[in-house]
């Protein structure tokens, strides 16, 4: 290899890969001298000249077990001083914790299509929990070290088998998208991600919640008095009182409206109109979110009554911490956590938040409301999704009535 070849700014000889061994004549055992052949190698020098974009010419050197660990080690340093010429923030060796986090905080910047709170939350729950957290396989690695198909596999299979499918299916997405983030940024030049598939887990792992079914009418009725009854029963401890109060009132409007408890947090007073009962929804899913709904005359008093407590301004249902806080929206994990204490008070363990969209689509749809009708309640831009995911068929159960029809 010539090392005097002319370089441009930018641009690097051809690295060389040379073998080395201990010197015998050393007695510490530290001074290595060139090997005589390849078979006598105990270590490795890849080595190239690299010319900066200020025309400064230097010295590559790197050392390693083998052959290909030194070179590949090399091209991790060249990588390095050819993004720190163009990109201050992610190359190569920067750990691969600082890239989720540039990937995060890229999820929340407003576009087009913004991500729901709901979803940005449990990206970031899944980053914290298996990546960015004590004992994490790849908390210590460098972006170029995390892109490794195998060691990504080991991690995924991991969570599905502890965590779920689910878990592992969440994780793979922020792991996916950190780096195609790197890719795009030309970090990288391939995801490894992408290569592992779906992981499943070993053995499928129970599930305590019904994602299919739906309230009756007296278990609806019953979540409701029991946030209440919790409500009054902190009648001594204001911010206590107001925090299930809030819960109540919003349990009784995801009832009445079936919307998403995201986009029940986000409503602000200015959206209602208290006296038609007409309010407008805020949506992040779809275009088809941003909606107006009408509300029954049982919530209309309900929230009026709120807006006489709390002075209908900011907010509706704000952050119970502060008295004067009606600017501060409430933290949406606290509040499933409050919603989850209500469910399994109420006896409805099988139950979330979102069994109140359910039932909403199940009462409209046996009501003989059409579909697409229902779709616009619930903020859906397609109305298959409604009856898919929605509104589930009876494949085993009665049907007397179609046979009377017959």
């Amino acid at each position: 290899m010539s090392m005097t070849k002319r370089l441009e700014p930018g641009e690097h000889s051809e690295p060389e890969a040379t073998p080395y061994r201990i010197d015998p004549a050393d007695a510490d055992g530290k001074r290595k001298i060139k090997a005589d052949s390849v078979r006598q190698a105990t270590a490795w020098r890849a080595r190239c000249q690299y010319r900066a974009m200020d025309g400064k010419r230097y010295d590559l050197v790197r050392w390693a077990k083998t052959k290909r660990q030194a070179l590949d080690a090399l091209s991790d340093a060249l990588a390095d001083r050819k993004h720190a010429a163009v990109d201050g923030s992610l190359k190569p060796s920067t750990p691969f914790v600082t890239a989720g986090r540039v990937w995060l905080s890229e999820q929340q910047r407003p576009g087009p299509k913004p991500k729901a709170e709901n979803t940005l939350t449990a990206y970031r729950g899944a980053f914290e929990r298996y990546v960015d957290t004590e004992g994490s396989p790849l908390r210590g690695l460098t972006i170029a070290q995390a892109n490794d198909v195998q060691r990504l596999l080991v991690l995924l299979q991991g969570i599905a088998d502890r965590h779920g499918s689910g878990a592992a299916k969440m994780a793979r997405t922020v792991l996916s998208g950190t780096l195609d983030m790197c890719v795009k940024r030309r970090v990288l030049q391939g995801n490894a991600a992408r290569q592992t598939g779906a992981v499943r887990a070993s053995e499928k792992r129970a599930d305590k919640r019904d994602h299919r079914k739906s309230f009756t009418p007296e278990e609806r009725g019953r979540v409701i008095e029991t946030a209440d009854a919790l409500a009054g029963a902190y009648g001594a401890d204001p911010r206590t009182a107001r925090k299930w109060a809030m819960v109540a009132d919003l349990l009784a409007f995801l009832a009445g409206t079936g919307v998403r408890i995201g986009e029940a947090r986000a409503l602000r007073w200015e959206h209602v109109n208290l006296t038609t009962g007409a309010v407008e929804i805020h949506g992040t899913k779809t275009t088809s979110s941003l909606r107006g709904l009408n509300t029954p005359e049982w919530l209309r008093e309900r929230l009026e009554r709120r807006a006489k407590l709390t002075g209908g301004v900011g907010y509706v249902f704000p952050s119970p911490a502060l008295l004067d806080g009606a600017e501060s929206p409430v933290d949406l994990s606290n509040l499933q956590d409050w919603v989850r204490v209500v469910l399994d008070k109420a006896g409805l363990e099988w139950a979330t938040s979102h069994s109140f969209r359910r039932t909403v689509a199940t009462m409209l749809h046996s009501s003989g409301v059409p579909l697409v009708r229902i779709a616009d309640q619930l903020g859906h831009a397609n109305p298959t999704m409604t009856a898919n995911v929605y509104l589930g068929r009876d494949l085993r159960g009665d049907k007397a009535d179609l046979a009377a029809l017959l």
